[in-house]
């Protein structure tokens, strides 16, 4: 059984709460289809609809009234509800991807790395529509290869390796199990990464031909 909706969490490969095995939904679909909201890494759309009517038209699949103009604002997208799909940017169409995952207000959302393959302004503002979600009660469950995003992203990671899960608890706890065990980084570690110096240099808002 997933954590409940009021307690919110982001968790990295898999997000379970202990003594249970169930998933909600699992033996329900229709009431799964309800609870939960998906984001592929590679999703297809119709190149021939515009945002708004493919938020629609996802409303439609889940039988629920989407409102087009306050996902599209969610994701920074306000300004580009009439634009065909086919005519995103890679990094507005991740954005885009998590509207289509919020349009029927789901308690659990699942992305699959949303971030990859963006350069660091747009990976930035993803994280920020990563954790809001959980902010308003919602439990993220994400996968990711940047070690660097579970940590600062996620309240549980989970590891896995060649298909099996090899261990899952906070990232200060896996952290700090590793120091009881006499670890030390061959590295120096510094409280500022070079992505911060990259950010700083270059600043923080997308670049326009992301918008």
């Amino acid at each position: 059984r997933l954590p409940s909706p009021a307690a919110g969490g982001v968790g990295a490969g898999l997000c379970v709460r202990r003594r249970s095995k169930r998933v909600a939904g699992a033996r329900e679909p229709d009431r799964g289809r309800r609870v939960a909201g998906g984001q592929l890494q590679q999703a297809a759309c119709f190149d021939q609809l515009n945002l708004e009517e493919l938020l629609r038209l996802f409303g439609e699949l889940y039988e629920t009234d989407a409102d087009p103009a306050a996902l599209l604002e969610l994701v920074g997208l306000a300004q580009r509800g009439r634009s065909l799909a086919k005519t995103l940017s890679g990094g507005q169409r991740q954005r885009f991807s998590i509207a289509t995952a919020l349009v029927n207000d789901p308690s659990v959302v699942f992305l699959d790395e949303p971030t990859s393959g963006l350069d660091p302004q747009a990976r930035r503002r993803l994280w920020d529509l990563v954790t809001s979600p959980r902010e308003k009660g919602r439990t993220v469950v994400l996968t990711t290869h940047y070690i660097a995003e579970a940590e600062i992203l996620c309240d549980r990671v989970g590891i896995l390796d060649e298909g099996r899960l090899i261990a899952l608890d906070s990232p200060r706890s896996l952290v700090r199990e590793l120091l009881g065990r006499g670890f030390k980084s061959e590295v120096e570690v510094v409280p500022v990464m070079l992505e911060d110096v990259y950010l700083d240099l270059t600043g923080r808002t997308i670049r326009e031909e992301e918008e």
